[in-house]
């Protein structure tokens, strides 16, 4: 929940916080033209001051006021100052606003030429009886209750106001939304019996976001005696089953431990481990009978165990068409002593009645050793090849497929589900849902017997946002895009929808670890001058990965980049 913490804290980055006593808040308004003074080079700054009692005053390096003019009206002050602007010229200046007894505020004002009029607001917050202010005070004291529907209500009222801080209330509904949506996630985790994770996230609200909140101390210390009365239980439950040698129901009680946080985390392992050699040590293997066919062999049977690690052995026996032909004819087994037999696969060899044929797969990450039994069948009728079958095995790998061979797929089984994708669509389904093709089957399915409930039998693009579910690898890599564009919107939606989807944060925060450092690497050898190409083939990343991990990293600096893959390193 500590890195879960994390994302939230990147996108959250005000505290919703009443202003600090001698604060004022200043606000530039739309500018418009000055006609009070006929000279065309003068422009006017009026300040609108109100609910101070104090003198305004400012000033700046370089500022020359012509005139200066003080109005009181209806409870408000107004402040005039004439400044001449050659014609033709922008002047710009940073400008000191005080009062005695406010902190002073720097605001850069611009004129672009005379005869211009910008008016400015200056109010104290925490004196605001109408208007932005007054609505956001109110909305603050319902959060400090914990009542955060009404302090919602509150900040709509507000973004209704004239004198709206848009910029200051989207951080402001942003932490509600954030504070609530960790309400949900709790009551997920709670409803999941992973107390652990309910009790942290209302810990975190407590004690990050607002440490009024009663109802999250309360909920956080029921969560956190569940959460010890639950793994205690989840503990003794595997204990008895290990005691009892039933290693599988143990596994899974002692696994359930482990992921919920229990106290005793290394005996549960220890004890993980010591089930792996037991079953290691053949106390505990599986012994499997088998039939398979393919299209030259249509019987074949096996027996076998098969060792988690160890190379463990087997039996298949299967025969192929040939052999059928043969039991058809009138012939009978004879010495194959000096005899010609002719293989399965063409090639001639001699051998003996019964050959035993040793072979070593060397497919990658595979490591068993297969025994075969070869034995000849030998035909009356010399006319005839002599064949014989064979016991045995062929491994298959199936190689993770590029993103563009994936496409041509995409459309292939839209094509045999009945319905038309263009290539385009099959791009963008290959994008959204990833490149699993048990889940992208899945998905096309969908999206095909969606298009076919509407009469149709062209797919449209838009239809896979609303039927299809974005893949866990896209989803990650939108997110970390959106937290290092600041889109803070954007982020929250992806990150409710993955919260939705149950996945796990310390995976999630995996999938984002990988995009940031993979944008860091690109942006530095494109930095060097290697082109899509010279990088896919150096860094073995599929060409379609790299082109977007440049499309990402195009706009972000080199520094900005690595101060998030260090940030990703503390968690």
């Amino acid at each position: 929940m500590k890195r879960f913490n994390l994302f939230l804290s990147l996108l959250v980055v005000c505290a919703f916080n009443l202003y600090a006593q001698g604060d004022f808040s200043l606000t530039l308004k739309p500018k418009t033209r000055y006609t009070r003074s006929n000279d065309p080079e003068i422009s006017c700054l009026v300040v609108d001051v109100q609910g101070i009692n104090a003198k305004l005053q400012i000033s700046s390096t370089s500022l020359v006021i012509e005139k200066s003019e003080e109005f009181p009206e209806n409870g408000k002050t107004y402040y005039y100052y004439e400044i001449r602007v050659v014609k033709g010229t922008k002047w710009k200046q940073n400008i000191e606003f005080y009062f005695d007894g406010y902190k002073t505020k720097t605001q850069e004002i611009i004129f672009d030429g005379g005869k211009q009029l910008q008016p400015v607001v200056i109010t104290d917050p925490n004196k605001a009886t109408s208007g932005y202010y007054y609505h956001r005070r109110i909305a603050r004291e319902y959060f400090e209750k914990g009542d955060y529907d009404r302090a919602m209500a509150e900040l709509n009222t507000a973004a209704t106001q004239s004198d709206v801080n848009n910029d200051e209330l989207k951080v402001l509904i942003a932490e509600i939304d954030t504070i609530q949506g960790l309400y949900v996630a709790a009551q997920d985790s709670a409803d999941m019996k992973n107390y652990y994770a309910a009790a942290q996230i209302y810990h975190n609200i407590a004690n990050e976001f607002n440490n009024n909140d009663k109802t999250a101390y309360k909920l956080y210390n029921e969560m956190h005696k569940k959460y010890e009365d639950y793994t205690a239980v989840l503990y003794k439950e595997a204990e008895t089953n290990y005691n009892q040698h039933r290693y599988t129901q143990a596994t899974d009680f002692y696994q359930k431990y482990i992921d919920f946080h229990g106290n005793n985390k290394e005996m549960a392992t220890s004890r993980l481990n010591d089930i792996k050699r037991n079953i290691q040590n053949k106390r505990v293997m599986p012994h499997v009978l088998y039939y398979q066919f393919d299209r030259n062999a249509p019987i074949g049977f096996g027996y076998g165990r098969f060792n988690d690690r160890k190379v463990g052995w087997f039996m298949n026996f299967s025969m192929n068409n040939e052999v059928f032909k043969l039991i058809n004819g009138n012939w009978e087994p004879k010495d194959a002593k000096g005899g010609i037999i002719k293989t399965i696969d063409g090639s001639g060899s001699v051998v003996k009645r019964v050959d035993v044929v040793n072979e070593v797969s060397n497919v990658p990450e595979i490591n068993l050793a297969l025994v075969g039994l070869s034995i000849p069948l030998v035909s009356p009728h010399p006319e005839k090849e002599n064949q014989y079958f064979k016991l045995g095995m062929t491994l298959v790998q199936c190689d993770r497929q590029t993103p563009g061979r994936l496409v041509s797929w995409v459309g292939r089984h839209f094509s045999a589900l009945g319905v038309v994708a263009p290539a385009l669509v099959c791009q963008e389904m290959v994008d959204k849902c990833g490149t699993d093709m048990f889940s992208l089957a899945n998905e096309v399915k969908k999206l095909a017997f969606y298009t076919l409930s509407k009469g149709k039998t062209n797919v449209e693009i838009e239809d896979i946002d609303l039927v299809c579910c974005m893949g866990k690898d896209v989803g990650a890599f939108d997110f970390t895009n959106a937290i290092m564009d600041g889109n803070a919107p954007r982020a929250l939606e992806l990150l409710t929808d993955m919260r939705r989807r149950k996945e796990k944060p310390e995976l999630v925060l995996g999938a984002v670890i990988d995009t940031v450092s993979g944008m860091y690497l690109v942006k530095r050898m494109t930095e060097a001058g290697k082109g899509q190409a010279d990088i896919s083939k150096e860094t073995g990343i599929f060409e379609y990965k790299v082109k977007l991990l440049m499309k990402s990293s195009a706009k972000k600096s080199t520094k900005r980049l690595q101060k998030a893959l260090e940030l990703c390193a503390e968690t």
